[in-house]
C-alpha cells in the first residue's frame, strides 16, 4: 500500500503544479505545462460539468478526492502495521487499546478475531 500511497501523492503534486500554472502567463500551454497535463487533463475532463463560468473547479474536486483516499491509504496502513506488530508480539493489544480509544470498532474486530483464532487452536487439539 505505500507505493500506491507515493502514487497518489505525487499525482497530487501534478495537479497541483498543473492547476498552478494555468495561471501563469507564458507558462499555461507551454511545452512544460502540457508535459504536465498529459497524466492529470484526462482525470479533470471527468469533472468538466464544474464551471462557473471561465473558472473551473475540476482540479479542487480532484484534489479532494485524492486527498480522501490518502487519508485511507494512510489509515489502513497504521491498521495493518499495529495488527503486524501485535502478531508479532511486540505490541500488547490491552495497553494500545489505552492509547487509541478513537477507534473502538477496530479493537473490538481484533478481540473478536483473536477469540475466534484461540476457539479454533482450543478445538484443533481435542
Amino acid at each position: 500500500m505505500r507505493p500506491l500511497l507515493m502514487v497518489v501523492n505525487l499525482y497530487m503534486l501534478l495537479v497541483i503544479a498543473w492547476a498552478i500554472m494555468t495561471w501563469i502567463p507564458g507558462v499555461a500551454g507551454g511545452p512544460l505545462h502540457n508535459a504536465v497535463g498529459l497524466p492529470v487533463v484526462p482525470v479533470l475532463n471527468l469533472f468538466s460539468f464544474a464551471r462557473v463560468g471561465a473558472v473551473g473547479f475540476q482540479a479542487m474536486i480532484l484534489l479532494f478526492i485524492l486527498i480522501a483516499v490518502q487519508r485511507w491509504l494512510e489509515r489502513n496502513i497504521e491498521r495493518r502495521d499495529v495488527a503486524a506488530s501485535i502478531a508479532r508480539g511486540e505490541l500488547d493489544p490491552a495497553e494500545m487499546q489505552d492509547a487509541a480509544p478513537k477507534d473502538k470498532q477496530w479493537w473490538e474486530d481484533l478481540d473478536e478475531q483473536e477469540n475466534r483464532e484461540k476457539n479454533e487452536g482450543d478445538s484443533d487439539t481435542r
